[in-house]
Order: structure tokens, then sequence, then C-alpha cells
């Protein structure tokens, strides 16, 4: 999905070389990263994926409250962990860009559904690993 989008590489989280590939692509590190999955290995990997001084931002919300997070890996790098929610006052941008065609939400749906079968929409809208957006339609 990010290389249909514009993205100049992607990388697969769940390749064993992922480590590798990110030395590879970047040296020593990113220098900002997003959590954007919700998923606690997802936020693990981007504290070992990014360089010392870098950003990791945490953008969805994680299944359980509380979290043990590896301070050594925040203090010692001096990583700066941010937390999102919502992305703020965007709103404006986001309709432009779509509004522009430089943003394509279509590309981002993976199933359309009629509004009926909500029910069954549930299935592949929590099979994350092979679905980004399933939209209900009312007409």
């Amino acid at each position: 999905m990010a290389l249909t989008v514009g993205a100049d590489c992607a990388l697969d989280p769940m390749e064993s070389a992922f480590q590798d590939q990110v030395a590879a692509l970047t040296g020593d590190g990113f220098g900002v990263a997003f959590e954007a999955s919700g998923s606690r290995p997802a936020l693990r990997q981007g504290f070992d994926s990014v360089r010392r001084g870098a950003t990791l931002v945490q953008v969805a919300v994680l299944p359980a409250p509380e979290l043990s997070l590896p301070i050594d890996q925040l203090t010692v790098p001096e990583i700066q962990f941010v937390g999102s929610f919502c992305h703020g006052n965007v709103r404006e941008e986001d309709v432009h860009l779509v509004a522009s065609g430089r943003v394509n939400l279509r590309l981002r749906i993976s199933r359309a559904l009629p509004l009926k079968q909500a029910p069954e929409a549930l299935a592949p809208a929590c099979a994350k690993c092979r679905t980004v957006k399933v939209q209900l339609e009312t007409l």
C-alpha cells in the first residue's frame, strides 16, 4: 500500500532481516518513526529502529492502558517519545488534500459493503494483515 500511494520504499516489519534492512537504508536508524498499528511488538520494534536523538510517535491506541517501556532506550540515546491522538487541528488540510486529488482515499478502502451487511464487514475489518479499511455504504 505504501508504494501504491507514493512511498520511495517499503519494508516488511515481519521479515526476519527487518533490522538489517533498516540499517542498510538509514545507516544508524530512522530519525522519525510512527507506530500507528496499536501493536505492542510494533512499538518495541520502533524503539529498535530509531537512531540517537530520534523521535518516536505513538499514534495508535495500544490494547492495554499500561505498558512497560524500555526506559534505557529513551534516556541513553535521548529518544523523544511523543503521543498523538486524532491528529489535532488538521481536518481542513485533510479535506483540501482529498479535494485537490493529492490524496486518493479510494486506495485505502480494501472492501465496500452495504450497511445491511455490517456484521459481515467486521471479519475483514479485523483482519488487519490484509485489510486497510472497510467502508459501509448507505446507498
